[in-house]
């Protein structure tokens, strides 16, 4: 068997230590010698630079694509953004077949592309690859990891409702095959507890990220860096400033060393979004902004790719800016944030909306505010968000009674998760559209509930159509349902 065959048989099976040793031995064919110090390269913890990479137009098949993922790997981990791009172009170009560690570690890379670029082929070439080796169960190892790509790849695109269907689909399957060892496992505990913490489960989301920590290693730098970050928010949710903190000092910990410029402003954003009280978050805002040059006049002047790769540290700026009452600057940085968050981006493109609308409304542009509101609800319903709509200043509660009052029961919802009160307003339902409603509920057809009331089945229709608007479901089934608990006929 060839040397390269010999690593990646190793590796499909997780012994990564096993495949450094093989690839160490020497006396490697001239065949394999290109592929395999590609191999060491990839392997190498801290990453290895080496000699100059060959220029992949010299390289055809798998050298190539290996070749491209290494420089992509590296314009990536240097924040350089255009030419992390231009190396994935460059790696689908060649891709074609390679063996399944290769289409997981080419979908990993293709996933963090497409975070900082907002390019949706990347997305859906990262979310190919990792389908084709998921369902390889007979490469157990791998279909597990695969798993857990594909749950980052939903998370990242703001789809939770697949992100924690695949989280607990990697789950299961590390439990048939008892394998509570595996290191996607606490990935796919991690991604259940980020879905479940966006719907404002806080015990569920905290029970599983603390199963996420539990299970990764020290040098499971990735997880635990977003484990702990997400940790913070949590227990200020619950009320725990001291378990927040204690949160933050681990993340501290976490990115640390070494600390790239990205790590220092990502670090920077987050203490500073946590700080106790107003004065102290708005001297750390101000401190934030001009250390890392986060003022609107130098966001509106960069180019939209720059923007995109930066919308977590946007997010982290817009609530601080809302939470200091900023409001001027904060329709400026949401306008920023909805330019670069485009429809790939939903989760933050919520947020922008939202941000811009809040902005609005407390600089006395109501029609104006109340139309962006109303996009950034449609948005949130439709991928189901609770916190991306519901956090941040108390001006977002009141936008949802005022939803709920008009008959939404999304706004109701999202009121409810966070203990607040809101009445659905019954009064939103004309009379001709209760008589349907009442006459759905008892089970009458499209056609028996025309010959009831008098009209032709093109009316019920329209009128059960503007009825599932308001009461937000889904299906007949879900109406009633809705109905009944409601009391409403």
């Amino acid at each position: 068997m060839r040397m390269a065959d010999q690593v990646f048989a190793e590796l499909s099976q997780g012994r990564k230590q096993e495949a450094q040793a093989l690839l160490s031995r020497g006396g490697i064919d001239d065949q394999d010698s290109v592929l395999c110090d590609l191999l060491t390269r990839i392997l190498a913890s801290p990453p290895s630079a080496g000699q100059p990479l060959t220029a992949p137009d010299e390289l055809t098949g798998l050298p190539a694509v290996l070749t491209y993922g290494l420089q992509c790997r590296t314009a990536l981990r240097r924040g350089l953004v255009t030419e992390m791009v231009d190396e994935a172009k460059g790696l689908l170009d060649h891709i074609n077949g390679e063996p399944p560690w290769v289409s997981l570690w080419c979908a990993s890379l293709l996933q963090a592309v497409f975070r900082f670029s907002g390019d949706r082929e990347f997305l859906l070439q990262a979310l190919r690859l990792g389908r084709s080796v998921a369902d390889q169960l007979h490469e157990p190892f791998l279909a597990l990891s695969a798993r857990g790509v594909l749950a980052s790849c939903h998370l990242v695109e703001g789809n939770m409702d697949a992100t924690a269907e695949m989280a607990r689909s990697a789950i299961g399957l590390a439990e048939s095959l008892e394998w509570g060892g595996h290191p996607s496992l606490a990935m796919a505990h991690q991604f259940l507890g980020y879905a479940l913490f966006e719907w404002n489960r806080l015990e569920e989301a905290k029970e599983e990220l603390d199963r996420a920590w539990e299970l990764s290693r020290p040098e499971d730098r990735g997880v635990r860096s977003g484990v702990a970050r997400i940790q913070a928010d949590l227990a200020l949710a619950l009320g725990d400033s001291v378990g927040s903190l204690a949160w933050q000092e681990e993340l501290e910990g976490v990115v640390s060393e070494p600390m790239s410029l990205r790590n220092r402003e990502w670090l920077s954003a987050v203490r500073a979004y946590h700080g106790d009280g107003a004065m102290p978050r708005l001297r750390a805002l101000e401190g934030w902004v001009r250390s890392f040059d986060y003022h609107p006049d130098g966001l509106e002047r960069r180019e939209v790719l720059d923007l995109t790769a930066r919308l977590h540290e946007l997010e982290h700026l817009a609530r601080l800016l809302e939470l200091t009452a900023q409001w001027e600057p904060l329709g400026r940085v949401a306008a920023c944030m909805e330019k670069a968050s485009s429809p790939s981006r939903p989760w933050f493109m919520v947020r922008a909306l939202s941000g811009r609308a809040v902005a609005l409304h407390r600089t006395g542009k109501l029609d104006r505010a109340l139309e962006a509101w109303g996009e950034a609800e449609t948005e949130a319903e439709r991928h189901g968000y609770v916190r991306a709509i519901g956090v941040g200043s108390s001006l977002r509660f009141q936008l949802l009674r005022q939803s709920a009052a008009a008959g939404s029961m999304y706004a109701v919802t999202v009121l409810e998760s966070f203990g607040e009160k809101a009445e659905w307003s019954a009064v939103a339902l004309t009379p001709r559209q209760k008589d349907v409603l009442r006459a759905l509920i008892q089970g009458g057809s499209n056609e028996g509930i025309g010959g009831t009331l008098g009209i032709s089945e093109s009316t019920v229709r329209t009128h059960l159509r503007k009825i599932f608007q308001i009461l937000g479901a889904s299906t007949r089934t879900e109406a009633v349902t809705i109905a009944q608990r409601l009391g409403l006929v």
